[in-house]
């Protein structure tokens, strides 16, 4: 079966797991098992520990919002430990990953979600559960497609090629285990 390019465009994106989530190996289990639990899946993953070249595509990665009042404090702290990129594809050609995953880590302000919900059975965004402040909310999500093929460009994905290849690994059902 063939798939436009255009169709298949939000049947991936670009997740990040910032340093306080990606520095502990029991929470990136915990997020792996939310995306398995959601039908997305990991159709490729890049681990970049802090070091010059890490620390330009930060510059780079973030140059859009140079000159806003988090700008730098956002940067200091993708600076400050070591992070993954993940690239998110949707199980079902029905689903978005892009909204999937957004709706997964929740809004960026995590302080302005009040309590938690009483409801046991709905479960906290992961912005909720593992953000420490607004900048330091532990996650990142691409918020359309292009913006997604340019932060994957920034990261070193090739997008053309993921996106060409994204039924293929999901049959696969690539999964990767941290021990």
């Amino acid at each position: 079966q063939t798939y436009k390019l255009s169709t298949m465009s939000r049947l991936i994106t670009l997740a990040l797991l910032k340093a306080d989530v990606a520095a502990m190996p029991h929470k990136i289990n915990q997020v792996n098992h939310i995306l398995r639990q959601n039908n997305l899946r990991i159709l490729a993953r890049k681990k970049f520990t802090p070091n010059p070249t890490t620390n330009q595509m930060i510059d780079n990665f973030y140059s859009e919002h140079e000159g806003k009042f988090f700008h730098r404090r956002l940067v200091e702290y993708m600076k400050s430990g070591p992070f993954e990129a993940v690239v998110l594809g949707a199980e079902n050609e029905s689903d978005d990953a892009i909204q999937k995953w957004r709706e997964l880590i929740g809004g960026a302000r995590i302080y302005q979600k009040g309590e938690l919900a009483e409801d046991d059975s709905i479960l906290p965004e992961l912005r909720t559960l593992h953000g420490i402040s607004d900048t330091r909310n532990g996650f990142h999500g691409s918020d359309a497609p292009e913006t997604a093929k340019t932060e994957m460009s920034k990261l070193g994905f090739n997008y053309r090629q993921i996106l060409s290849e994204h039924k293929e690994n999901l049959d696969f059902n690539r999964e990767f285990l941290y021990i």
